[in-house]
């Protein structure tokens, strides 16, 4: 799954919507979940719905020892449309490095707007501490696979389906599904739903809803392909039948 592509075909349809933000929120997963810890997390706020996607730490134990244990502390967020936002540097609302007009009024090379986007945030090359202890360093390549399968949907259903990454959201329903809910540096939950069916994930790729289906990431080691995937959790929420 080549998410460039799926980016350059959008904004070749004239779409301006959120796909700037999750094009650049699944770049930033597949370069800096694994090796730094650091995971985009679509957010909501109150009252106002979606409101784009934050850049956290997640809780590991290289980030505790620094945050004092917070949770998923945030350190930026691309908003909606895309502009980019270092809440390490700036503040929220700042809009620190704005994209959407080079995005799709200057046509700017694809490349460009990730450089810019890890420059702006000051993401480094390397970590400056070791995380190959992390659970994420050790299992978070099928975190990475999920957030591009779920790119994918934004990008080619937009406005079609509703979803939550947000612990304090998702907490009820992981609490009644999943018997191992709060284990030790925990990848989280993501929550799908459209006017068809729900669907609920854990973050290494095991599936609540729809019921009794095998892990997502367990098929993929097996010889499964993306697209494969990708298919089902389009039939799953209505938008292909197979």
């Amino acid at each position: 799954m080549d998410i460039q592509k799926l980016f350059q075909d959008y904004r070749e349809a004239g779409h301006k919507g959120w796909g700037l933000a999750w094009f650049l929120a699944a770049e930033i997963c597949r370069r800096f979940y694994v090796s730094h810890g650091i995971r985009p997390v679509p957010f909501t706020h109150e009252g106002l719905g979606y409101y784009g996607i934050m850049m956290c730490l997640v809780p590991c134990h290289v980030h505790r020892k620094a945050n004092t244990g917070l949770a998923l502390k945030p350190i930026g967020r691309f908003t909606i449309t895309g502009n980019v936002e270092n809440w390490e540097t700036g503040h929220p609302g700042d809009h620190g490095l704005e994209l959407v007009d080079r995005a799709y009024k200057d046509r700017e090379p694809l490349s460009k707007l990730v450089q810019a986007t890890i420059d702006h945030m000051r993401f480094p090359g390397k970590p400056a501490h070791t995380h190959m202890g992390c659970r994420h360093h050790r299992r978070g390549a099928s975190y990475v696979l999920l957030f591009d399968l779920i790119a994918r949907l934004a990008l080619e259903h937009e406005n079609d389906f509703w979803f939550s990454f947000e612990p304090h959201i998702v907490k009820r329903k992981a609490e009644e599904l999943d018997p191992k809910f709060k284990q030790a540096e925990d990848p989280g939950y993501i929550w799908l739903n459209s006017k068809e069916n729900d669907i609920f994930l854990h973050g290494d790729g095991q599936v609540f809803l729809p019921e009794k289906q095998p892990s997502l990431w367990d098929r993929y080691m097996a010889g499964e392909s993306e697209e494969d995937l990708y298919q089902d959790l389009e039939r799953w929420l209505g938008f292909r039948s197979r």
